[in-house]
């Protein structure tokens, strides 16, 4: 029987082993925490995309030199318009006892109701809208071969056509006050431009004054009521004056001799008028008389017609007795054809608000 021997011991590992082994997996876990930091870092400081606005510039306006003579020439500008809206009134010289209307985009064109004047009076000129739009006033005369407004008279009535009052104002051209209030108009009971005279009246008829340094025709209010623009005539030749309401601060605007049918722009910053130089064409000046618009186009002897937004004017083609009124864009100088004008000669057109 053998002895028992002593028992083996266990074999022992090298020594630091494990530990080298922990060691290389913190390293490997380290590693991969820092790859993962930096790809999650590398995505959020990625550049991001710059949203750039796209802003629509408008043309710019055309810039007219007053020293330029040269007539500007009308070409149809790449700017869309915005949407107008209005009506006018007007007249036909081959139908001079009915007034007609017809909105700026050339729809509803009607005859407005005749009203009820004296008998044998003819309301050659076509009726001006108070401002605010409640009542008109229009002149009526005596039917004459010549289709002059001879012994003129003035009348006042809601703006649908009822209440026709006559006033015992003998004038022509009338125009109402901003506050819809007074109306000022050229008084020449002799039939004859030679010396006509501004007076202004209450819109009833009452408290009617001439004031100083006013021999002229065609009045029209400044849009804040201070001052008339209006034009000489007859051997002082047609020029473009501008006065305070009390006489003073006589001023003129032009020295052409050919000015005519001036219109205050609502904003009270330009001044529109109808020339003859030959042939008959419109002009728009500022108040120290400076050119800003002067065009020869074929239009008739007919002052602008100011649209509210005073960028706008409506004017008068006739040609070969065929009419129409166009819009035009005082800047950029864009034209507008008002489709189904009357083909006929159109005359003496107002804004109605």
């Amino acid at each position: 029987m053998q002895p028992m021997g002593k028992p083996k011991e266990k074999r022992k590992g090298r020594p630091g082993l494990r530990a080298m082994q922990i060691s290389c997996l913190v390293s490997i876990l380290l590693a991969a925490a820092m790859i993962l930091v930096l790809v999650i870092w590398g995505i959020r400081s990625a550049p991001q995309p710059i949203v750039v606005a796209t802003i629509a510039l408008e043309p710019p306006a055309t810039v007219i030199d007053p020293t330029n003579t040269a007539l500007p020439t009308l070409v149809p500008s790449p700017t869309t318009e915005e949407k107008l809206s209005g009506s006018i009134a007007f007249k036909l010289y081959s139908d001079a006892l009915h007034t007609y209307m017809i909105n700026v985009d050339g729809s509803d064109l009607h005859i407005l109701a005749t009203v009820d004047i004296d008998p044998g009076r003819l309301p050659w000129y076509t009726p001006i809208w108070s401002p605010d739009g409640r009542r008109l006033v229009f002149v009526a005369h005596d039917y004459n071969f010549d289709f002059m407004p001879c012994n003129p008279n003035l009348y006042v009535g809601n703006a649908d056509g009822s209440n026709i009052v006559k006033l015992q104002q003998a004038g022509v051209f009338p125009a109402w006050s901003p506050d819809s209030k007074r109306i000022a108009y050229s008084s020449d009971p002799q039939c004859s431009d030679n010396n006509p005279e501004i007076h202004i009246v209450n819109a009833d008829g009452t408290n009617e004054v001439q004031f100083a340094n006013s021999n002229g025709i065609h009045p029209a209010w400044s849009p804040d009521g201070k001052q008339i623009v209006f034009n000489t005539s007859g051997k002082r030749g047609y020029n473009i004056f501008v006065v305070n309401i009390d006489g003073s601060n006589l001023r003129q605007l032009t020295q052409t001799g050919s000015a005519s049918l001036p219109t205050w722009s609502p904003d009270g910053r330009f001044i529109g008028y109808s020339a003859i130089n030959g042939s008959f064409s419109v002009g728009i000046i500022d108040l120290n008389g400076s050119t800003l618009v002067s065009i020869d186009h074929g239009y008739a002897f007919n002052g602008p017609v100011w649209l509210p937004d005073s960028k706008h004017v409506v004017l008068t083609v006739n040609l070969e007795h065929q009419s129409k009124f166009v819009i035009l864009n005082i800047n950029n100088l864009h034209e507008v054809t008002v489709p189904n004008t009357p083909i006929e000669n159109i005359f003496d057109p107002v804004w109605v608000p």
